[in-house]
């Protein structure tokens, strides 16, 4: 659980994707399925402009040992072409072990 005292974290990130088209698009929701022990977090992470932003959803926590999956209701507005998603601990004892994400997003008319 740590190295010589200090805190092991961990995370699983993707690379900026456009989802196989150039047209911009929201994200209704991310299935997560897993079995995780502690908080996770996922992070979306949009391009604005020149930047990248991220925005934070927890994953609610679940006493069971057994794979569950969880639906993660991403912002309304969060608009984008470009995406990427990363998976985190946010305590120094969470642990994952990830079976699937499944992204659900929602295409607009507008391409770059």
């Amino acid at each position: 659980n740590d190295d010589a005292g200090t805190r092991i974290d961990w995370r699983l990130r993707t690379g900026l994707q456009n989802l196989g088209t150039g047209q911009l698009k929201g994200m209704d929701s991310v299935y997560i399925g897993h079995t995780a022990s502690g908080r996770i977090v996922l992070k979306c992470i949009v391009v604005e402009g020149a930047k990248q932003i991220e925005h934070w959803y927890e994953l609610q926590a679940k006493d069971t040992d057994m794979h569950i999956q969880q639906r993660i209701m991403t912002g309304k507005g969060l608009k984008s072409v470009y995406w990427a998603f990363e998976l985190s601990n946010l305590d120094a004892d969470s642990e994952l072990v990830l079976d699937i994400v499944a992204l659900h997003p929602l295409y607009f008319d507008r391409r770059i």
